[in-house]
């Protein structure tokens, strides 16, 4: 229950972001692959892990929650592939990259759960909770 109400520990590591891309391209081919976007994904693979576990994305493959140290934002329309190559980039060099805060995975997709979110103060949102939280020597924002 902690994990749940603590939005730090919603992250994900990179392989498992890695392993998001790999399920999705085996399950519907390379060339359908390439134009799904985030929206896609969360919508057609993502969300109904949500419905079906009844938490987040990240809690499902990290059960007792997972501390993230990089913020990633992404938009709803980007193509996924190109997401994840962009995060990639920026940390997969790393010699031990740091979890992934990416609200796609960090919150639980469902409408009801979200919009009770988006409610709340923005000081006391997810978003600015986990990006108060980074650590300041090694914390991580992506665009």
């Amino acid at each position: 229950q902690q994990n749940k109400q603590n939005p730090n520990l919603w992250g994900i590591s990179l392989k498992q972001l890695r392993d998001v891309r790999v399920e999705v391209c085996s399950k519907v081919g390379q060339g359908a692959f390439d134009e799904m976007t985030m929206r896609d994904v969360c919508r057609d693979f993502i969300s109904p892990i949500c419905q079906r576990e009844k938490k987040s994305y990240a809690l499902f493959v990290n059960e007792f929650g997972l501390k993230a140290n990089a913020f990633v934002t992404h938009t709803w329309d980007e193509p996924f592939g190109e997401f994840v190559a962009s995060v990639e980039q920026a940390v997969g060099n790393l010699l031990n990259p740091p979890p992934l805060w990416i609200c796609s995975f960090a919150l639980y997709q469902d409408q009801g759960m979200i919009q009770k979110m988006l409610l709340v103060p923005i000081n006391k949102s997810p978003f600015a909770r986990v990006i108060k939280s980074l650590d300041k020597k090694v914390g991580k924002f992506i665009v």
